[in-house]
């Protein structure tokens, strides 16, 4: 069987990890990993649990996005967490630093962050997360982090970007060679797994997120839930917010909501 081929009993052959993405469930195609393990979720689906989709119908991005990728192409997956409540920004953040620490350990590539949860490579998106919670039958706290990484993409299957959106690539773009999808795969799960056992031990993953913010010094065009900031990125507070600050001296907090680089900074 060739070594990319993705299946659940290729991918627990090996796998590096001690408890992440054990169970994993393989599917050729569903509408989406992420809610396909919100409804596992409210039943008895195990911490770790992992989704992997060849292709995804409807797969969900941030603010009601679409993610798409072709058959073969792609990473998509995601897991299933039970992490004593509240729920908290370190829980995303963590798996966002652990997919960057996977990404360099395996290829030596040196990602960066668009803020909230994009991952960079010279410039360009290569993958984004995203996070949503629901409580099981039994009340407890359910975390579901999906993942779409561009992998063996070409630059013809990439949409044109938004007007003053971000720009997409693929490790194959990046690299000029293919990448195996289940060594990858492997690398990207041990690094999430180690970031998740330490914040569990107490070890927020902030001041790693915070390095790697991409878009700190950046001037920025914000669109947040309550209208349009403009301003330069200052700063990113614990809680995961933005911090921009206006042109008139204003510091805003922006909580959640689509940042556009307008130009570049200088840090101040």
């Amino acid at each position: 069987m060739p070594t990319d081929v993705l299946t659940a009993d290729r991918l627990a052959a090996d796998l590096p990890t001690r408890w992440l993405g054990r169970p994993a469930h393989v599917f050729d195609s569903l509408p989406s990993t992420n809610t396909c393990w919100l409804e596992q979720a409210r039943q008895d689906a195990a911490e770790g649990t992992l989704a992997v989709a060849d292709v995804q119908t409807a797969g969900k991005g941030r603010l009601g996005r679409v993610w798409q990728s072709p058959p073969g192409a792609g990473l998509l997956f995601s897991l299933l967490f039970r992490p004593a409540p509240p729920i908290t920004p370190g829980q995303v953040m963590m798996a966002v630093v652990g997919v960057v620490d996977g990404l360099a350990a395996h290829l030596g590539v040196a990602p960066r962050l668009k803020w909230p949860n994009d991952i960079l490579l010279d410039g360009a998106k290569l993958a984004g997360l995203l996070g949503e919670s629901t409580t099981g039958d039994d009340g407890q706290l359910v975390v579901v982090i999906g993942c779409g990484l561009n992998v063996n993409l070409d630059p013809a299957d990439f949409p044109p970007p938004p007007l003053g959106g971000t720009p997409a690539t693929s490790l194959l773009v990046a690299l000029g060679r293919p990448v195996e999808r289940v060594p990858l795969l492997y690398a990207l799960l041990l690094g999430i797994e180690t970031r998740y056992d330490a914040l569990r031990a107490g070890q927020s993953p902030y001041a790693d997120w915070r390095r790697l913010c991409a878009t700190l010094g950046q001037a920025v065009t914000a669109q947040g839930v309550d209208g349009v900031i403009e301003g330069v990125a200052e700063d990113v507070a614990e809680d995961g917010s933005l911090l921009v600050r206006q042109a008139d001296g204003t510091l805003v907090s922006v909580a959640a909501g689509d940042v556009t680089l307008r130009r570049t900074a200088a840090r101040g």
